[in-house]
């Protein structure tokens, strides 16, 4: 019986050891410990774990497995993802901000009772800011306007920073009154009035047309204590006529000139210093 024990376990003993080599495909033998194999991948730190994922997989299981990876590389990718829709967001942002700091008021005439900007200083400004900014006249059946029952409209689209916004403008007189058959002149007025607007539209002088959608009754801000003495002063040194600047900016009292007309009103009056 003992005998028996004893060659059934050196059989078990033996096909062990013969059968780990092919298990681990690295494991060498060592003949002076027998009961121990150094060596062997299962007494390596995380041997045994490898050993048993290697079996738990199976060698049909190891494109699955690369999938997997694949598919959380994806996801990773996903998650950063709005991360730069947020810097996309925040360039957009900027260039807005950027443009709408620009003072303009230096470069607005006066045609009638309006003001306008000057559309070659405004494609000036934009261009130097930013030079692959575009812009382009929409065509309406080949022609650059579209004739409706109400009267003639143009529109333009100006394109910043990879943002394009369109404009629609009416073709109007210099009373800013629809125009019934405009000839070429006046619609490429109204073309230029309309790029300027489409540029405001991304900031540039935007603030100028803040007060054609006023509430009623509502009025725009006048100029400060400081701003009214600047020009009587100018008035004085220049030797111009109160009456006509005051009835040139459409106003009774210099009290009342909107504090958006400074700059500009400063601008008349030195010109009429230089020219006397």
């Amino acid at each position: 019986m003992k005998r028996s024990t004893d060659q059934s376990g050196s059989t078990h003993k033996t096909s062990h050891s013969q059968a780990k080599p092919q298990h681990t495909g690295a494991a060498q033998p060592n003949s002076s410990a027998p009961h121990e194999d150094t060596n062997s991948i299962d007494n390596q730190p995380n041997g045994r774990a490898m050993n048993d994922e290697a079996y738990a997989m199976g060698e049909d299981n190891g494109d699955a497995w690369a999938h997997q990876l694949d598919l959380e590389r994806e996801q990773e990718a996903m998650e950063k993802e709005p991360t730069k829709t947020a810097l996309a967001e925040q360039k957009r942002n900027n260039y807005f901000a950027q443009l709408a700091r620009v003072d303009v008021s230096e470069y607005v005439e006066k045609k009638g009772e309006f003001s306008y900007l000057s559309w070659a200083w405004a494609v000036d400004r934009l261009r130097k800011a930013y030079p692959d900014a575009t812009w382009e006249v929409k065509r309406f059946n080949g022609v650059p306007y579209l004739k409706t029952d109400c009267g003639y409209f143009v529109e333009v689209a100006v394109t910043v920073a990879g943002v394009t916004l369109s404009q629609i403008h009416p073709v109007l007189d210099a009373r800013n009154r629809p125009i019934s058959e405009p000839n070429a002149f006046e619609i490429n007025t109204s073309i230029q009035r309309c790029l300027v607007k489409a540029i405001a539209l991304h900031g540039l002088g935007l603030y100028l047309y803040a007060g054609e959608d006023l509430p009623e009754g509502a009025e725009p801000a006048k100029l400060s204590k400081e701003q009214q003495a600047n020009l009587q002063k100018l008035i004085d040194e220049v030797g111009a006529d109160m009456a006509k600047f005051l009835g040139y900016f459409k106003v009774e009292k210099l009290a009342d000139l909107p504090a958006a007309e400074h700059q500009r009103a400063v601008n008349a009056l030195e010109k009429k210093r230089k020219a006397a």
